[in-house]
């Protein structure tokens, strides 16, 4: 009984100034009030969960675990791994799994229970491993031996040129510029032969969403505006493009990689279709969440399709921000690229908390 006082007490001690941005509220909830809980293909989600999992040594300090004894909290995820590890990813044994193992709690933030979903996909672009008339635009990779903290303006006049940080050369100046925004991609140097690219750094200024700006100065049409209306406005105008693009000075770098599908920030493969990005401030990666949202539509006017289904927390994203905020990764292939384009519905979701943690936790706090 006493530690139960104790943990009331810090729970209130840590909704002091709960208007702040990093407010998040838990709502206990139960799997029959999961819209289309039964309909989902829980095996594959099982199998994403059980990939990342055991790789997931930072969940004992996740910060809306904080009143939770870190012992609890190891004994809990090892045992939910093991468990994992050992199931017949069936249906309806995937379904079990996540019901005998977890209690669903629906995230709510500063803004309330809905926030906004986004998708991200691998972007493939055409390019060489040498500089040429056509492939000029090069794709860096990052050195702790050079200072690389220089925003995009700069590393685009070529303060980075002749440093031997190129790994390859495109022509798609826009496309390279969304590899930036979407963190790995894929090199075509030929019909037969690519360089996959991962993450490997950013140059520590913030991302700024160019789309804001195209729209707010009437450069494209705000009920309409895309991935695709903004990609085709800067093809359309190279001379004002440059200028556009380095208003978002946050520039990547990156590493070849092995990896049949980009690694995310758990350092794992992340899945198309079941992982997320999450703001990490407020969600654990690692942890299952369900995800009530739409399938992206290129007509806006066209009904809404619901995309609900088992999510993991995967990933991260520079625009990623809030304690409902979320991005897909849809895939590789052209209907992912454009599914990502068109993604930006509004959803919630529910939280999957292992049942042994779910009697510690806070359901209401300030991170």
């Amino acid at each position: 009984m006493l530690f139960k006082t104790l943990i009331l007490l810090l729970c209130l001690f840590t909704l002091t100034n709960c208007a702040s941005k990093n407010y998040i509220k838990l709502e206990k909830s139960n799997f029959s009030k999961l819209d289309n809980w039964k309909d989902d293909k829980h095996e594959k989600a099982l199998k994403a969960f059980a990939k990342s999992c055991s790789s997931n040594k930072k969940i004992i300090s996740a910060q809306i675990f904080d009143e939770v004894p870190k012992s609890v909290i190891k004994n809990e995820w090892n045992k939910i791994c093991k468990s994992a590890k050992d199931y017949k990813y069936t249906r309806k044994k995937a379904r079990k799994f996540f019901e005998d193992n977890f209690v669903p709690y629906l995230v709510q933030g500063k803004k309330g229970q809905r926030g906004l979903f986004t998708g991200y996909y691998e972007v493939e672009l055409e390019g060489s491993v040498v500089k040429t008339n056509k492939y000029r635009h090069p794709v860096y990779a990052d050195s702790p031996k050079i200072n690389t903290k220089l925003p995009r303006s700069k590393i685009e006049k070529g303060a980075l040129n002749n440093k031997k940080l190129e790994i390859a050369y495109v022509a798609d100046k826009a496309g390279l510029f969304f590899m930036h925004i979407q963190g790995s991609g894929k090199i075509r140097i030929s019909s037969e032969s690519y360089i996959k690219l991962g993450y490997s750094g950013q140059n520590g200024y913030s991302y700024f969403p160019i789309g804001n700006y195209l729209t707010k100065n009437n450069l494209i049409d705000k009920d309409t505006a895309s991935a695709e209306s903004i990609i085709k406005w800067l093809n359309k105008n190279p001379h004002l493009a440059a200028d556009v693009m380095n208003l978002n000075e946050s520039y990547l770098f990156f590493k070849k990689r092995k990896e049949h599908n980009p690694v995310g920030a758990m350092g794992i493969e992340v899945t198309p279709m079941r992982s997320l990005a999450v703001d990490r401030k407020f969600i654990p990666l690692g942890m299952p969440l369900w995800l009530e949202t739409s399938y992206p539509r290129e007509n806006k006017k066209a009904p809404l399709k619901p995309f609900h289904r088992t999510m993991i927390a995967q990933d991260v994203g520079g625009a990623i921000k809030g304690a409902v905020r979320g991005d897909i990764f849809f895939g590789s292939t052209k209907k992912a690229a454009r599914s990502a384009w068109y993604m930006a519905n509004m959803g919630r979701y529910f939280i999957l908390v292992p049942k042994g943690i779910a009697k510690h936790i806070c359901l209401e706090k300030k991170l």
